[in-house]
């Protein structure tokens, strides 16, 4: 529509064309055809048309995982694919409903952590050292002295 206003406004097809963002050829064709190409229905349906209710339902119940999905399909004749399946379920993703974090505070020196790792040596023999933070301070830690063997 808006390339049959620029031409009979009397611009050069190559001017229409750059203004649109299409090829002059294109710009041609529309002229020609009267406006912009109708759209064609879509003749076959997906393959998930007819479980789209039964994948609703799992998802209201909370069943978000496509693989457990796909297998309840699979067991009532779904012959399609796993990946039709999730791009069904991606959009849907962002919609449900996401479950509450609680905070878990204390008060500053009644918890302690513990962090274990252990220290690589080229030898037979590595030393383990435990790193405990008093959670008063994130920046006050006490640091163990490594044993002389590791268990």
């Amino acid at each position: 529509m808006m390339i049959q206003v620029l031409a009979q406004r009397g611009l050069y097809l190559c001017d229409i064309a750059t203004q649109v963002g299409v090829h002059p050829r294109t710009v041609r064709r529309a002229l020609a055809r009267g406006g912009a190409p109708a759209l064609r229905p879509n003749r076959r349906g997906s393959r998930l048309d007819p479980y789209r209710a039964d994948i609703d339902r799992l998802l209201a119940e909370g069943v978000w995982n496509a693989v457990v999905i796909f297998r309840e399909l699979q067991a009532k004749g779904y012959t399609g694919q796993l990946s039709i399946l999730r791009d069904y379920i991606r959009p849907k993703r962002a919609l449900r409903v996401r479950r509450a974090t609680m905070r878990f505070e204390t008060a500053p020196g009644q918890q302690l952590q513990s962090d274990w790792g252990e220290q690589a040596r080229m030898g037979w023999m590595g030393s383990g050292f435990v790193i405990l933070t008093i959670c008063l301070h994130p920046h006050f830690r006490l640091p163990c002295p490594p044993r002389s063997s590791f268990m």
